[in-house]
């Protein structure tokens, strides 16, 4: 339409025909005829010559940028979780690194780069869940939504090497070289801010995962483990530990603080590590299993297999495919064998077998007959694309998670 200048109720004055839309089977795609389409416009322009004028006159429009921008970003469930668990861990590792330069606890410095990891991570699953939202593109047509889960595992190796291997360190060299924290007492309020605020974080995440789960219909400890929202997951997983580790350095502090003992100050140095370690292991492995390719569960691969096998126009079904493809979304591909006579079948019932009849009985030569085979067999065609449509409407009816559905014909 644009390609020849017109508007839409120009075509409305052409004939139409109608095909099965690819992207959307809720209603047909209309196509015209080029001949039909290049007459017209040499009629309303008057010429072609004074078609082609006009058509270097006008500019093409610009298009709308798809540019997703901070507000829509932060209007997006993830990004809020994300954007507050930046803020608080932000604060969280001024006012930690504040605390361990004045008193020198171990334990002071594990949560203090244990804050610094977080906030490094969640900036980085900001980015990742920014370019995420992006439309899909000629160059990624399926989108941009696995940036979630390799943002989520570069976070996650991070966290395990940087965070882990710093705080182990830590640890260790206070056990070979033990040294007389001070100031401690003052510290532990430091730590009990630290608690509240990882805690309104990990209340804000939790609402979020509780609402998504809801909406999905899935149970909260399945959505986690799933990685349904990967980067809320994270946040989630990242409160839990920031809580964890601020508890076990304030009993520590306070041990060591009661006793004068340095020991306990340096165990919860090791403790933090080890679960930094926990944490960043989940995260990598989880991510790394979805950027593979995971496949659904045992029970939906079996329900989608039968759906298709106890189908009237189907022989055999050979090489299912069905994987997780991003926030739970399923890509599902398989191999099948058609009944040919049974789509025929169903093809004639919607035909009058009178007027076939009459139609042969009239053919007389070899390009008759070749005109009704070719009509004949074209609508036969149609018709397996029409059940290939209804298999389709089918399985998303039963699984509305299904977002890519390819039935190859063999």
């Amino acid at each position: 339409m644009n390609e020849y200048l017109l508007v839409r109720e120009d075509l409305d004055k052409l004939q139409k025909f109608y095909r099965r839309n690819p992207y959307d089977q809720s209603y047909p795609f209309i196509v015209y005829l080029r001949q039909d389409i290049e007459e017209f416009t040499i009629k309303k322009f008057g010429s072609l010559e004074k078609f082609k004028i006009e058509s270097q006159k006008r500019r093409i429009s610009p298009k709308k940028s798809t540019t997703v921008t901070f507000r829509d970003f932060v209007k997006n469930g993830s990004g809020k979780v994300v954007s507050m668990a930046i803020i608080v861990n932000s604060f969280n590792f001024l006012f930690k690194s504040v605390a361990y330069i004045y008193c020198g606890s171990h334990s002071m410095f594990a949560e203090a780069v244990h804050s610094l990891v977080d906030t490094l991570n969640q900036i980085l699953l900001a980015v990742g869940l920014h370019q995420a939202m992006k439309k899909p593109d000629f160059l990624h047509p399926y989108g941009y939504v696995n940036l979630r889960y390799i943002s989520s595992l570069v976070g996650g190796v991070g966290i395990l090497f940087f965070g882990t291997g710093l705080t182990l360190y830590n640890g260790l060299l206070g056990l070979i070289h033990p040294e007389e924290p001070v100031y401690m007492f003052w510290a532990l309020f430091i730590l009990i801010g630290s608690f509240l605020s990882e805690l309104s974080s990990f209340i804000v995440a939790y609402r979020e995962i509780r609402q998504s789960s809801k909406a999905r219909n899935i149970p909260i400890f399945d959505y986690i483990t799933l990685g349904i929202d990967p980067n809320v997951t994270v946040v989630l997983l990242e409160d839990m530990a920031g809580i964890g580790g601020v508890t076990l350095a304030g009993i520590c502090m306070f041990l060591t603080y009661w006793t004068g003992s340095i020991l306990f100050d340096v165990l919860g140095c090791v403790a933090i590590s080890l679960l930094l370690s926990t944490v960043g292991v989940f995260i990598v492995r989880q991510n790394a299993q979805l950027l593979m390719g995971k496949s659904v569960s045992i029970k939906v691969y079996r329900e989608m297999r039968t759906d298709l096998e106890n189908d009237r126009v189907i022989r055999a079904v050979h090489d299912i495919k069905a994987i997780e493809c991003g926030q739970s979304n399923i890509h599902f591909k398989a191999e099948i064998d058609f009944d040919g006579y049974q789509i025929t079948d169903i093809y004639l019932k919607t035909t009058n077998l009178d007027n076939i009849l009459m139609e042969i009985k009239q053919i007389e030569t070899t390009d008759e007959l070749k005109s009704f085979l070719l009509f004949h067999g074209k609508n036969s065609i149609d018709q397996l694309g029409q059940e290939v449509d209804r298999i389709e409407k089918i399985l998303k009816s039963k699984h509305p998670n299904l977002r890519h559905v390819d039935l190859e014909v063999l």
